[in-house]
């Protein structure tokens, strides 16, 4: 679907994912000087709630699955290198099902 690198606070455009979906987070905050490290992801637009990603590791990486079809957007907040990666889960997956 998308994927994006940056450093500093961002707000992405919109994109639609249908059906289920994951999203790849990291951040490296090992090059920031004189400031704690924090990182903050929030996806919004969503019909669903989605409580934020709050980080405050030197660098970190996690992946959430959201089983949810709309138009979304992220908020990035963080003062740290990142890298965002939007994905269509595959549909004979059962990654996040539970037994």
């Amino acid at each position: 679907m998308f994927e994006l690198r940056g450093t500093g606070p961002r707000t992405t455009l919109p994109f639609s994912a249908s059906g289920s979906w994951g999203l790849t987070y990291s951040y490296d905050c090992s090059s920031l000087r004189g400031s704690a490290p924090s990182f903050s992801l929030r996806l919004t637009g969503a019909p669903i709630y989605i409580p934020p990603i709050e980080r405050d590791e030197t660098r970190a990486s996690d992946t959430i699955y959201v089983h949810q079809s709309g138009t979304f957007f992220l908020q990035i907040e963080t003062p740290c290198a990142w890298h965002v990666k939007a994905f269509n889960q595959s549909p004979d997956s059962n990654v996040g099902e539970a037994f």
